[in-house]
């Protein structure tokens, strides 16, 4: 049986009545070309072949369950110095809120001064519940340390957060900027960031 390429010169009109295996085109700007199915594949009785180019407002997009997703970010930084006071208890830093949807990339770092002995920190990025990344490090005397940690998460459950714990060094701070007398001035040593990607 031979079935006719229906054709429309008219914007967001999709066809009705195609046979399963029928196309369609949509000449229009963009142009779209359309299949006829089973109904018990789709009610309307068609699919789109391909999809819609994202929207065009310079903003970047992901493509997840047939929908255009914003490519969002977002970060923090800390903006006071916070002391670590308690030994081997997780102090939280700068946080974020990207909602509980989503896979996001996150990337964090946190810069502790300390004078005194040799310092033991660990670091943790997460969402209160699902830990993202850890990290351990140990620091010589009177010196500070920056330490970086990065991963991924799915729909977190709470604001994505950088916590810092000290193993015997009540002294320990977790800064802001360590070398605030360069021009120009640092001021996002500690901070956390997070990128949506999917």
């Amino acid at each position: 049986m031979a079935m006719q390429i229906r054709r429309t010169a008219t914007s967001d009109n999709p066809p009705t009545g195609l046979v399963p295996g029928q196309l369609a085109v949509e000449m229009a700007d963009p142009a779209k070309l359309w299949v006829g199915v089973p109904t018990a594949i789709d009610s309307s009785g068609r699919r789109e072949i391909g999809f819609p180019d994202a929207p065009a407002d310079g903003i970047s997009y992901l493509r997840k369950d047939g929908v255009w997703i914003p490519m969002t970010h977002a970060s923090a930084a800390l903006t006071a110095t916070v002391t670590l006071l308690t030994q081997n208890v997780l102090i939280d830093g700068p946080s974020i809120d990207v909602g509980n949807q989503g896979t996001w990339f996150v990337a964090a770092t946190a810069v502790i001064a300390f004078t005194g002995a040799a310092l033991s920190i660990v670091a943790r990025i997460w969402d209160g519940f699902t830990i993202i990344a850890d990290i351990a490090d140990v620091q010589q005397q009177n010196w500070p340390m920056s330490i970086s940690l990065s991963g991924i998460i799915t729909n977190p459950i709470g604001p994505l957060k950088l916590s810092v714990a000290h193993a015997g060094n009540s002294g320990a701070q977790m800064v802001v900027s360590h070398y605030n007398t360069y021009v120009p001035s640092t001021t996002r040593q500690t901070s956390i960031t997070a990128v949506r990607i999917g």
